[in-house]
């Protein structure tokens, strides 16, 4: 499992890297009703230019947590936060 705060250019890269994994969106302080699971191809959490301003994937308040095992982000998950996020509707990992 990889965990990516303020690591813009390496996110990018494990998710290019890596179209079958998992990536859960996670706010600095997790919260089990926003914090989100993904396929790492998702549209929603891939890199994208919104007029001249790219999107801050890990250095907002948002981090991303990454494996190719999506049980591991599970089991990770629900130890440190002790409960469950949510799945996305758009690419239903």
């Amino acid at each position: 499992m990889v965990y990516f705060d303020k690591k813009e250019t390496a996110y990018k890269d494990w998710i290019r890297e890596n179209p079958k994994g998992y990536v859960i969106n996670v706010l600095e302080k997790p919260n089990p009703e926003y914090d989100m699971l993904h396929r790492a191809k998702c549209y929603t959490i891939r890199f994208s230019v919104k007029g001249n301003e790219i999107n801050r994937w890990t250095t907002g308040e948002n981090k991303k947590r990454c494996s190719l095992d999506r049980t591991e982000l599970e089991e990770s998950y629900r130890k440190e936060v002790g409960g469950k996020f949510r799945n996305c509707k758009k690419c239903r990992p």
